[in-house]
């Protein structure tokens, strides 16, 4: 060991170790103290001149010359005072400038210096990690300060305290930040000559006085909440106040030296308390003082004057509640009034000159009472004179003429209900009637010269349909889209003709709305009637039938039908013959006995074209009658 010991206890105190190590087995301790003068640096916690493998306790002050590494937290619970020795690589030379050292000389390294500066800056410290410190931080003593500076992540961005200033500088557009890093509660210079106080929702300065020195104008840029008073100036002594709005040129200016308030350019003074107004001092807006308005007054509701109103010229444009009498002129002495209305050039008139009221241009007399009229004195309209109407007259209801109505042209758009006789124009001088359709070219026309009726379109009748009287009847003639075709009641022949064109045959159609024809569906009928014959019960029911009865169900294939040939004795007509869909003849099953003979019994049965002279008992006498019956049956020919 090659260090000096020097003791004031005995020598058994102390003991040596492996040649490595002085160690003390007294835990009294020692008054003096440990030398060593090894100068080997440390670089770890296992270098050094000194080392140990548990902790250092240092009761009283302790010096570093060299460097002080911490590999671990640092607790310093006292003063520290500290060397900064500046280790210097070659690439990082160029970052120095001037060092002063310890023994008052200047170095100025370059790219070729390389090693140690040791500089005596008294209480200035150089930490490249986090510090954390338990207790009082204290730089220079009173009167005598230092320089402390906090660097920030951007160039040029620092905190620092300046002891020859005695202030504390905040550089470039670093912020002094409150509550959370990066929030918007701030302090902040973005500018040489523009500080911000910026707040993420409320700014709240509570003071008994706040004092604010601008020298050319104080400005908010946002909405302001006072909630107190607010007083310019002292009395007697104020200065202009003036509140700018979103209009280039509109303000509202407390102008000090006229003791005016002004609001200039497009400013309004809107006042939203909707209290109405009794007398001269309630209302929303009321002065001890008159009113001058130089341009037009608008009043929302009622206007109120106690005096007298003087007017040279009345311009109103909303509704006016008039609660008296109003009286423009004096008898024998009026003047015009006159209304306008929204459409240009429409008003009405009181024309004092012509004794005339005049409903101009578009203008109406528009009257909402809904009473009735029964008379001349009745109703929501009426006159003791007649009335002339240049345009349209429309009743929206019923409409009573006491008198005779004289109407050169009718033009009715809607029902129209008419409870007596109509008569157009006299006898003799009749005039055109014309009913339109909803589709064009549709109409009814009575034709007054040709004494008749043209219908153009179809024809909807919904009830009876009578022409002519009994005993005095009228042709009918019903045309078809093919020339010369129609059906035609001749009242002179008291028949229906239904007439085909050239070279063809008149056709009537008897059909079904049956979707799904079966077996035993009827597909047309004609029955032959006397219904209002005098005896009644069975003279007035159907004698007589044809019938196209259905023989199968029908089918895209399959349209059999049979022709049914109906007869009445006494009741209802009942089957006697059918023609099915073969063609095959056949005659009512048991009913009755068949007897082919002509009804005057002149004529007779051929077979072949030959007339048979047999009577019935000779052909009862022919042997194998029932072949000569079944030859018979197959050759009849009807006429």
């Amino acid at each position: 060991m090659s260090a000096h010991v020097r003791l004031s206890d005995t020598f058994d105190q102390w003991r040596m170790k492996n040649n490595e190590w002085l160690s003390m087995n007294d835990p009294s301790g020692s008054s003096n103290f440990i030398k060593t003068n090894a100068t080997t640096n440390s670089t770890s916690n296992t270098t050094g001149a000194i080392t140990t493998a548990g902790g250092l306790g240092i009761g009283s002050s302790a010096v570093v010359g060299g460097d002080l590494t911490l590999h671990t937290d640092s607790d310093l619970r006292s003063t520290t005072n500290l060397k900064e020795i500046i280790h210097i690589l070659s690439e990082d030379a160029d970052e120095f400038d001037d060092l002063l050292l310890e023994d008052g000389s200047t170095v100025d390294p370059n790219s070729s210096t390389e090693g140690y500066a040791l500089i005596e800056l008294p209480n200035y410290v150089d930490i490249d990690g986090a510090v954390q410190i338990d207790g009082a931080v204290t730089v220079g003593v009173d009167d005598t300060g230092y320089d402390v500076k906090f660097f920030g992540d951007t160039s040029g961005q620092y905190m620092l305290w300046d002891q020859s200033e005695d202030e504390l500088i905040l550089s470039g557009d670093t912020k002094l930040s409150f509550h959370d890093a990066a929030g918007g509660e701030n302090i902040i210079a973005s500018a040489d000559g523009h500080l911000e106080i910026n707040a993420g929702t409320t700014l709240d300065i509570t003071a008994a006085t706040v004092d604010i020195n601008s020298s050319t104008k104080f400005n908010v840029d946002g909405p302001t909440q006072l909630t107190g008073a607010v007083t310019f100036g002292v009395d007697d002594t104020s200065a202009n106040v003036k509140f700018f709005g979103a209009t280039s040129g509109s303000y509202m200016l407390w102008q000090e030296d006229v003791d005016d308030l002004v609001l200039a350019g497009a400013s309004a003074l809107s006042i939203d308390t909707t209290t109405d107004s009794s007398n001269t001092t309630t209302g929303s807006f009321h002065t001890d003082g008159g009113v001058g308005i130089a341009k037009k007054l608008y009043v929302g509701t009622d206007l109120d004057v106690d005096g007298t109103t003087n007017l040279d010229a009345v311009d109103i444009d909303g509704a006016v509640q008039i609660d008296n009498t109003v009286a423009v002129g004096t008898n024998g002495s009026g003047f015009d009034v006159k209304f306008f209305g929204d459409t240009s050039s429409a008003f009405m008139l009181w024309d004092a000159s012509a004794d005339d009221l005049i409903l101009s241009g578009a203008a109406a007399l528009s009257i909402d009472t809904t009473t009735d009229s029964s008379s001349t004195t009745t109703g929501s309209f009426h006159t003791d004179g007649g009335a002339g109407i240049a345009k349209k007259l429309y009743v929206g209801t019923d409409l009573d003429v006491n008198g005779t109505t004289n109407l050169d042209i009718v033009d009715i758009d809607g029902a129209t209900q008419i409870d007596n006789t109509v008569s157009v124009s006299t006898n003799g001088n009749g005039q055109d009637v014309k009913f339109f359709g909803a589709t064009s070219g549709s109409y009814w026309h009575w034709d007054a010269s040709a004494d008749k009726v043209i219908q153009v379109g179809s024809t909807q009748l919904t009830g009876a349909l009578t022409i002519g009287v009994d005993g005095t009847g009228h042709d009918v003639k019903l045309f078809g889209d093919t020339a010369s075709a129609y059906m035609e009641w001749d009242q002179s022949d008291d028949e229906l003709e239904i007439r085909g064109p050239v070279a063809t045959a008149g056709k009537l159609l008897l059909s079904t709305a049956e979707a799904t024809v079966v077996d035993g569906n009827k597909l047309g009928q004609i029955d032959f009637q006397s219904p209002i014959d005098d005896a009644g019960t069975d003279a007035i029911v159907v004698g007589a039938s044809i019938v196209a009865e259905s023989d199968a169900t029908f089918s895209a294939s399959v349209n059999s039908t049979d022709l049914v040939f109906l007869t009445a004795d006494s009741g209802a007509a009942t089957e006697k013959l059918r023609i099915d869909s073969t063609g095959q003849v056949t005659f009512a099953d048991g009913a009755i006995d068949v007897d082919i003979a002509s009804h005057d019994g002149t004529n007779g049965l051929k077979l072949g074209g030959t007339l048979v002279t047999a009577t019935a008992a000779n052909l009862n006498d022919i042997a194998n009658e029932l072949t000569l019956g079944e030859v018979i049956a197959i050759d009849i020919i009807f006429a």
